[in-house]
Parts: structure tokens; sequence; C-alpha cells
């Protein structure tokens, strides 16, 4: 994922941080979009698939916790675990 990607995951981690949950999830769930059909060679759908941890990690923190969803959290949540993300991140 290029510098502009990051920048924006991190534009979605601060807007959550400062309880613009709308915001945040707008940003989040763009991103999670480009990440839906990832490139063919396997080091980019690697990289893709721990973004997609990342950031669904994200959505579901933001639609529990800032916009009381705990159905849609749930399901981005259980996206984190098929992603196949390290221990630690399957344990956040």
């Amino acid at each position: 994922m290029d510098g502009d990607f990051q920048q924006r995951y991190q534009n979605a981690e601060q807007a959550y941080g400062e309880g613009r949950y709308g915001d945040a999830q707008r940003i989040a769930s763009a991103l999670l979009d480009e990440l839906r059909n990832p490139a063919s060679d396997p080091d980019t759908q690697a990289a893709a698939l721990g973004w997609r941890a990342f950031v669904a990690l994200l959505l579901g923190h933001i639609e529990l916790l800032g916009l009381e969803d705990p159905i849609s959290a749930a399901t981005h949540y259980q996206l984190v675990l098929e992603s196949q993300p390290q221990q630690t991140l399957a344990e956040l």
C-alpha cells in the first residue's frame, strides 16, 4: 500500500480518536473497499490482507464504541480474523 493509503488510515484513526465517528467510518470504509480486490502477486496480497485486518479492526471499534452498533462491529471483527492476522492483532 502506498503512502497515500497510510495517510488516509492515519486520518481515520485521528478522526476516531477525536470522536468524529462518522468521518472515521467514511474514511475507513473507503479504505476497506480499496482492499477488496488486491493485486494477483503474493506479496501484494499479503500486504492487502494485513491492511484489511487493521482497517477492519478500526471499523469494528468505530462501530462498537463510537456508533454503538454491535452488529456491524461484529461483522468487521470477523473480517479481522478472516484476514489471518498476527496473533497479537487477532487478540485485539
